[in-house]
C-alpha cells in the first residue's frame, strides 16, 4: 500500500511538473516573441538561446523537487494542526488568526 501510494505521488508530481513546465515555456516564448525588434538587433541570438535553455533547464530540474517538498510540508503541517485540535479542542480557535497572520506576513515580504 505504501509503495503504491509513493508511486502515485511521484507520478502525480511528475505530471504536474510537466504541465507547469510546458505552460512556463509557452509563456516565456510568447513574451520573447513579443519583444521589440531592437531587442533582437542588440542581443546576440546565442545569448538569448543560452538564457532560455538555462532557465528552462533549472525549472525542469528544480520544480518537481520543490513541488514534492511543498506537498510533504503541507501534509505534515495539516497533520500537526489536526493533532493539536484533536488533543486540545480550544486550539481550533487560534488556527484562523494564525493563518491570517502568516498570510499577511507572506504578502508583506513578497512585494
Amino acid at each position: 500500500l505504501a509503495m503504491s501510494g509513493a508511486f502515485v505521488r511521484g507520478l502525480l508530481i511528475m505530471v504536474i511538473a510537466t504541465r507547469s513546465s510546458h505552460k512556463i515555456h509557452q509563456r516565456l516564448l510568447d513574451h520573447l516573441m513579443s519583444a521589440p525588434i531592437e531587442f533582437f538587433d542588440t542581443t546576440p541570438s546565442g545569448r538569448i538561446l543560452g538564457h532560455f535553455s538555462k532557465d528552462l533547464d533549472a525549472i525542469d530540474a528544480l520544480l518537481p523537487q520543490y513541488a514534492l517538498d511543498f506537498a510533504q510540508d503541507m501534509t505534515l503541517l495539516l497533520g500537526v494542526v489536526c493533532v493539536c485540535i484533536w488533543s486540545t479542542p480550544p486550539a481550533a480557535i487560534a488556527v484562523l488568526p494564525v493563518l491570517l497572520g502568516f498570510y499577511k506576513i507572506r504578502t508583506f515580504f513578497s512585494r
